[in-house]
């Protein structure tokens, strides 16, 4: 079986990510969980010390006052008191940066780029300002240009974590956490210690396969930030990941007793317990967080609720509540995906499997498991060319997963392809992971190879 949701009994949204996302409604970059640090171009929480402000009192107040409203979603009166101290103290770089974030805030980056540009060359070195502008030259693609402008802010100001945490981040959103290991450790060895440094070494170190050093530093994390629920849901999730359960759940019930409306900790402690075969007891979680649920939320909880039905061997429960999912979210394409794989699994409904097989692969282009979904599909239904084609492009996305491999060996022998066949069968045994059809790729290699 491979629901999306549970088949690979993880947690759900626990490693939340402080990921470099920019998208319009972003303030800046850098979408930052609260272990991060404030930054000009973020309203919410304290400001840090190193922060610049406006030197005289009335534009201090102006800013302030701006901040304040752009915290309470008042962008134009936000934006007119930060106008208001920028004609003030038209030297200071605060009130700039403070209408670049309105600007990205309203989606205008090209405006927010000549803000930031105009604060650069007003205070070049300034810790925010390059920091600002390394997100928002991430935001329009220069990649290049954001690694730079993060790396010149840590080292022109070497006691401060926030340009290490951005390039950690950084090296994170672009697949390097070696690179981003390296960078939140120096982070973390810092004469003021910074939760997020500690923090993200974990999810680094996780990203490296180095599960126990990561560990330590989520221990550390959260002993640097006691109430937040980051550090001890990471925890939980490596607990989880290496079968410890019960001290998952003791983690997990940690955090409830702390911020017992956190959905995301609700949620996780429902998926260790429908892992542990309390089905039941997950089921009833599912369905009281259902009550208040809207739009995704509400369809990855019927996508967990097709999960256990399935696992009680209950199909047509799983594919009525996946139908749910996709009603309460059109987009949520892991539910398209499932759907489509299970007509393949029961050769029925093919039709639909297709139709459903394209819309995931189509809202979610990138992703292997929906490609190798629609090549099942497509050789379920006979069409081997069509099948060959998307599991080859999930291959390409994800060649170390053998049972890609194993099911173009499939559509290969369908095809007559002998050599070809085999091949793909040896390719997915030399991954050295283990797969559901493995024993079924040994008998079929030693049949194509004439050692029956």
């Amino acid at each position: 079986m491979k629901l999306t949701q549970l088949h690979k009994n993880s947690l759900c949204a626990v490693m939340v990510a402080v990921a470099i996302i920019i998208a319009p409604s972003a303030h800046g970059a850098a979408v930052v969980s609260g272990l991060a640090p404030t930054h000009a171009l973020d309203a919410a929480g304290p400001r840090p010390d190193w922060v610049s402000t406006p030197r005289s009192k009335e534009a201090k107040t102006e800013w302030e006052q701006a901040l304040a409203r752009m915290a309470a979603g008042q962008l134009d009166e936000a934006a007119a008191g930060f106008a208001n101290a920028a004609k003030l103290e038209p030297y200071a770089v605060a009130p700039l940066l403070g209408l670049a974030d309105v600007a990205v805030r309203r989606g205008k980056t090209t405006e927010a780029l000549k803000l930031v540009e105009k604060a650069q060359k007003l205070a070049p070195d300034v810790v925010e300002v390059r920091i600002a502008a390394g997100r928002l030259a991430y935001a329009v693609g220069k990649k290049s240009d954001a690694e730079e402008h993060f790396k010149r802010a840590a080292v022109a100001n070497p006691a401060i974590a926030a340009p290490l945490l951005d390039l950690g981040e950084f090296y994170m959103a672009e697949r390097r956490p070696a690179d981003a290991v390296g960078v939140f450790t120096t982070a973390a060895a810092l004469k003021s210690p910074h939760p997020g440094a500690s923090f993200g070494l974990g999810r680094a170190l996780v990203a490296t396969g180095n599960d126990k050093a990561a560990m330590v530093a989520f221990e550390q994390a959260a002993k640097l930030a006691p109430g937040n629920p980051l550090p001890l849901m990471a925890m939980a999730e490596l607990h989880f990941k290496g079968k410890d359960s019960k001290q998952a759940l003791v983690l997990l019930d940690k955090v409830l007793a702390q911020n017992p409306s956190l959905v995301s900790a609700r949620l996780a402690r429902a998926d260790v317990l429908a892992a542990q075969g309390a089905r039941e007891q997950a089921r009833l979680e599912y369905l009281a967080m259902l009550g208040t649920a809207h739009g995704a939320d509400a369809a990855l909880l019927h996508a967990k609720l097709a999960a256990l039905k399935q696992a009680a061997q209950d199909t047509e429960g799983a594919i009525a509540a996946l139908k749910q999912a996709i009603k309460a979210d059109p987009k949520f394409h892991p539910a398209y995906n499932d759907l489509a794989w299970l007509a393949a699994e029961r050769k029925r409904d093919l039709d639909n499997g297709l139709k459903w097989a394209k819309l995931a692969t189509e809202l979610a282009p990138k992703s292997a498991t929906y490609l190798d979904t629609l090549g099942y599909v497509l050789l379920a239904r006979g069409d081997k060319d069509g099948a060959v084609s998307a599991l080859r492009r999930a291959i390409a996305l994800s060649p170390e997963t053998p049972d890609y491999h194993y099911r173009l060996g499939l559509a290969l022998q369908a095809q007559s392809q002998t050599q070809a066949a085999l091949g793909s069968y040896e390719a997915a045994l030399k991954t050295g992971k283990p797969f559901r059809d493995l024993e079924d790729t040994q008998r079929r290699i030693a049949s194509l190879s004439g050692n029956k």
